[in-house]
């Protein structure tokens, strides 16, 4: 049995703040630093750790709206933010001891120079046998956060090449490498050749205005990132893995997809679509 943990904590600055970066690594951090308290050297473990890791987190949100660092946001004392935090295996239920002291107090973020109370925390744990399933023939993925796909060197390079296109099997293979890391659940690495054979990108686009679907942000010490945003539009003509397919699915809403996974890169909601939607 693989528990998922999913956390939604609810935050309220207690001071008016500006926020000039991408997000994601700023949540990253503090979640970081809440896992150091619990078992001091855990944070430096999991951070300097090149594999993949145990947990992803999202961008603070206000609203629907990720705040993904492409221009500078005030945000006033007292409005509402949110992030997610979704920790595999143990680590979770581990995590789960600190809640009650963080709730109703206040967190320091030294990146940003920030202070937050922490208004409340929504937690659902599942085991991840719960999202084995099928689903329809036709879906949609909304890229909320950067998203880029690493890409496997047949030379030797200094640095990763990265894919902004979200082809699907490229996106299932990030999403099954991190199942099959982290999960007890068998699904066979022939769903990555199977989704390259019948499973379609049929449309994507963005929803920025006059805007690229490829986003470049800047993070809190300076790097660059770049990566897709918008949506993309999926067919399937087959049946044999569908099951699979969608378990992966519903795996990378939680987990995030493609790499920077634990930075809040790679957030995506799935939509299932009726024929007629395509």
């Amino acid at each position: 049995m693989t528990y998922i943990t999913i956390i939604r904590f609810y935050l309220t600055p207690i001071h008016n703040i500006v926020i000039t970066s991408f997000s994601g690594t700023i949540v990253q951090s503090l979640i970081l630093n809440w896992l150091d308290k619990l078992e001091p050297g855990l944070a430096d473990k999991l951070h300097s750790y090149k594999g993949l890791k145990p947990f992803s987190v999202t961008p603070f949100f206000i609203g629907n709206k990720p705040l993904i660092g492409d221009q500078a946001v005030i945000i006033n004392e007292g409005l509402d933010l949110w992030f997610r935090v979704t920790l595999i295996g143990d680590l979770g239920l581990k995590f789960l001891q600190i809640i009650p002291d963080l709730l109703g107090n206040e967190v320091k973020l030294f990146s940003i120079g920030a202070k937050f109370i922490v208004k409340d925390a929504e937690v659902n744990i599942i085991d991840a046998e719960a999202l084995i399933n099928t689903g329809p023939k036709a879906f949609k993925i909304i890229f909320l956060t950067p998203t880029r796909f690493a890409l496997k060197a047949t030379m030797k390079r200094k640095r990763v090449k990265f894919s902004f296109c979200p082809e699907p099997a490229r996106l299932i293979k990030s999403i099954y490498k991190h199942w099959y890391t982290f999960t007890n659940k068998h699904i066979s690495s022939k769903i990555i050749e199977w989704t390259y054979n019948y499973v379609v990108l049929a449309d994507f686009g963005t929803f920025r205005k006059n805007k690229s679907n490829v986003i470049t942000v800047k993070l809190p010490k300076g790097e660059i990132v770049r990566g897709f945003i918008g949506y993309g539009i999926y067919q399937v003509f087959g049946s044999k893995r569908l099951h699979q397919l969608w378990t992966l699915l519903r795996y990378g809403q939680l987990i995030n997809v493609g790499t920077g996974k634990s930075m809040g890169l790679g957030v995506v909601e799935v939509k299932e679509l009726k024929e007629k939607e395509k």
